[in-house]
């Protein structure tokens, strides 16, 4: 997925940056030793550890929002199996969640909503 990075900052040794996907902000720790640049934007790939399901959005599309220092994501659920809910944000942005995180039944269609701390989401660029 593309991200426009909008804040990079040090806490302890790890490099946390801030910034937008196609839907909405986003923000983790980078997993790159080569810096950001702000106000550039890149490809990136996204492991996020610990999702934990949130309440459902008014809005029936897929988004991104902050809650303090807690991302939460609602994808439109492409397909479930007994292990993953693959979960569409945009056309370049897939994401594999694991089914024991989400209670709610998965049908292909709807829109599920999970949260992250930004301490547990990887970001991960990478070129064409």
């Amino acid at each position: 997925m593309r991200f426009a990075v909008e804040r990079v900052c040090r806490q302890g040794g790890r490099i946390m940056v801030s910034g937008r996907t196609p839907v909405g902000p986003l923000q983790g720790i980078w997993q790159n030793r080569e810096l950001p640049i702000v106000r550039s934007s890149c490809h990136v790939e996204l492991v996020i550890d610990t999702p934990r399901e949130a309440a459902a959005p008014r809005i029936r599309a897929p988004a991104t929002a902050l809650a303090g220092d807690t991302v939460v994501f609602h994808g439109l659920c492409e397909e479930a199996d007994e292990a993953f809910c693959y979960l569409r944000f945009a056309g370049d942005w897939l994401e594999m969640i694991d089914i024991r995180a989400i209670s709610t039944p998965q049908k292909a269609g709807g829109l599920i909503s999970f949260s992250a701390s930004a301490d547990g989401i990887k970001i991960y660029p990478y070129t064409l």
